[in-house]
């Protein structure tokens, strides 16, 4: 099973991770896959301001969720539209999946610092996560392989000895920002270049992008429909 919640199954192609609540009304993270409003389990997709998010055509639009996608990685693809820039995951199981991951997002930075421990010949577990924390999200994908979790390969325990450079502050319109710019490229270059290669080049090309470039609204996380 490639696709399922904590208690039960699903399938699909192309998938992102968005934000949806529980039954208590608490924000979590899931794997989303667009879908008609007749399919079991479909969800009409909001705004941010909770009006139902439009396509081209003004119709609602509906996705089906996921609590984790797992398979084997067999292929990291960079993708580039008018909408950004992202990074597609193909995992294959038993058929091959796509779940795009925005560059520079939390979801994509935290899984290129764990994928280098992952053995990228066995199948291994994703799931997206966020934590609420003194009013602070803290989010990424975690991982378990073998039944053990992946951690990350830097973190404050080995004093991110050999990883990417850190933020840095700049001022931006009189206001201080962080910038990533430098991580981003170094794990691009020191990670995401390095996982490619090790799994070749025979991989799968999307034939379809997860974002649309032929809609008119974004979804409760302000990604295009």
């Amino acid at each position: 099973m490639a696709l399922g919640h904590n208690n039960q199954g699903g399938n699909s192609t192309f998938l992102s991770v968005r934000t949806s609540t529980d039954d208590k009304g608490r924000k979590k993270s899931v794997i989303a896959k667009r879908c008609t409003k007749d399919e079991p389990g479909a969800r009409l997709i909001t705004k941010a301001d909770g009006m139902p998010a439009l396509d081209k055509d003004g119709n609602h639009t509906y996705r089906l969720e996921f609590d984790f996608i797992e398979g084997r990685i067999c292929g990291l693809e960079r993708r580039v539209t008018e909408f950004g820039k992202y990074l597609d995951i193909h995992i294959q199981d038993d058929r091959t999946y796509i779940l795009s991951l925005e560059r520079g997002d939390r979801y994509w930075s935290d899984f290129l610092q764990r994928i280098l421990n992952v053995d990228l010949g066995k199948a291994v577990r994703l799931t997206p996560y966020s934590i609420e924390e003194n009013g602070k999200y803290n989010q990424g994908i975690s991982m378990r392989q073998d039944g053990m979790k992946i951690n990350r390969r830097w973190t404050k325990e080995n004093n991110y000895d050999g990883g990417p450079p850190q933020a840095e502050q700049k001022e931006v319109n009189e206001e201080m920002v962080w910038d990533f710019g430098k991580r981003n490229s170094w794990l691009e270059a020191n990670v995401l270049d390095v996982c490619s290669a090790r799994i070749g080049n025979a991989v799968p090309a999307a034939a379809a992008a997860p974002v649309s470039d032929s809609v008119a609204d974004v979804d409760d996380d302000g990604h295009p429909i």
